[in-house]
């Protein structure tokens, strides 16, 4: 009986040892576990910190590049009021001149008047001369060559006067109409032998 009980005592305590040491696995396990499971969660709360930076981050730049959207949209507002001002006023500026280059001034009108004045004096001026030599000279005198000389001075001054005339042409925006330059009459001298004919 006692060898039995000796024997079973023994297989009792190698069964003991095997469950201590098979606690001690466990509880070390259960060491590492918890140990890795503060890591992890250290981890997490790592994470958890950096999303929440990260999303402040990406609140803030959401706002500036909100605010600087709604600047440049009110520059290009501006910009484009601005333009159209300065269009407005430009267009405004070129009727004004057109109007005014359109629209002969009064002193335009006084100096072409005078030069009318003037040019009507010298065509009556220089009739009045012809005709009155006409009248008093006779063929073969020395009036009568006299007269050639003024008829030909005459056919001068009718060409200055249509010269003149033809100056005051103005076109329909009140600027003098271009022409090609016209050749003067040029005065006509008697030939020798009738200078030299005695009266």
């Amino acid at each position: 009986m006692i060898f039995v009980y000796s024997k079973t005592f023994e297989e009792s305590n190698s069964e003991l040892q095997k469950l201590r040491v098979a606690l001690h696995k466990a509880n070390q396990q259960n060491r590492e576990l918890a140990q890795a499971n503060s890591r992890m969660l250290m981890e997490l709360n790592s994470g958890k910190d950096r999303l929440k930076e990260l999303q402040h981050e990406l609140g803030c730049t959401t706002a500036v590049l909100r605010t600087k959207t709604l600047e440049m949209e009110e520059k290009d507002k501006l910009i484009k009021e601005l333009s159209k001002k300065i269009g407005r006023s430009l267009r405004r500026r070129s009727i004004k001149l057109t109007s005014e280059s359109s629209e002969p001034s009064e002193d335009s009108f006084e100096i072409e008047d005078t030069k009318i004045s003037v040019c009507s004096l010298t065509g009556k001026a220089s009739d009045e001369n012809s005709s009155f030599q006409l009248e008093n000279s006779t063929p073969g005198s020395s009036a009568f060559h006299e007269q050639m000389k003024n008829e030909s001075n005459s056919d001068y001054s009718s060409g200055s006067l249509k010269s003149c005339i033809q100056e005051l042409k103005i076109s329909s925006n009140g600027r003098p109409m271009r022409r090609a330059a016209e050749k003067v009459p040029s005065y006509k001298e008697l030939p020798l032998n009738v200078k030299m004919r005695r009266p």
